[in-house]
């Protein structure tokens, strides 16, 4: 990537100052880092965001801001593992919304856009074991209600940025089927 472009993609053309330069890199790479943060995540924008992590990387390198040394990014989904002994649907979210938030974390510590990559991969690969076991469990067991009662009441769903109340089951019911919908969707 040539400088020039570099300095477009940070929007940066006719800034002179390096510290200045940096700092407006690092913001372009942290605005993306936390861009799932307060929106549900989804995967093919996911890579879309990798993308740009991508170019930014490249553009820290034209820059002198990062090494060139590549490290290889995972491409398999080992994370179907994760699941597969999780047989309800409470204990389904409780994992995912365990496993997204040790990611939110990782991603709040990283300012290299290649460390976000890997991690924007490891959440696609997460995200899409929890769709695909949802949406098992949900089409063996439609609103799995009965398995909500190991779950205590002060537990929440904590997805689209819609909190449900477990126990007011009768207001469950069209969110799992919001969510089941949404899942089934992503994997399609």
């Amino acid at each position: 990537m040539t400088t020039e472009k570099a300095l477009l993609l940070i929007r940066a053309v006719g800034t002179e100052d390096r510290s200045q330069l940096m700092e407006l890199w690092e913001d372009a790479v942290f605005e993306i880092n936390t861009y799932f943060f307060r929106r549900p995540f989804i995967p093919k924008l996911a890579m879309v965001k990798s993308s740009k992590l991508d170019e930014l990387h490249s553009a820290g390198i034209s820059l002198g801001f990062v090494t060139a040394k590549e490290q290889p990014l995972e491409t398999t989904n080992p994370y179907d593992q994760l699941y597969e002994r999780l047989n309800s649907i409470p204990a389904l979210i409780r994992t995912y919304n365990e496993e997204e938030s040790r990611l939110k974390t990782a991603l709040s510590n990283t300012s290299q856009p290649k460390d976000a990559m890997a991690i924007y991969l490891k959440w696609i690969g997460i995200y899409t074991a929890y769709a695909q076991a949802f949406t098992e469990t949900y089409e063996k067991e439609p609103f799995a209600v009965h398995a909500i009662g190991d779950l205590k009441l002060s537990d929440t769903i904590n997805d689209d940025l819609l909190m449900v109340e477990l126990d007011n089951q009768s207001a469950l019911k069209p969110e799992l089927l919001k969510l089941y919908s949404r899942l089934k969707k992503t994997l399609i």
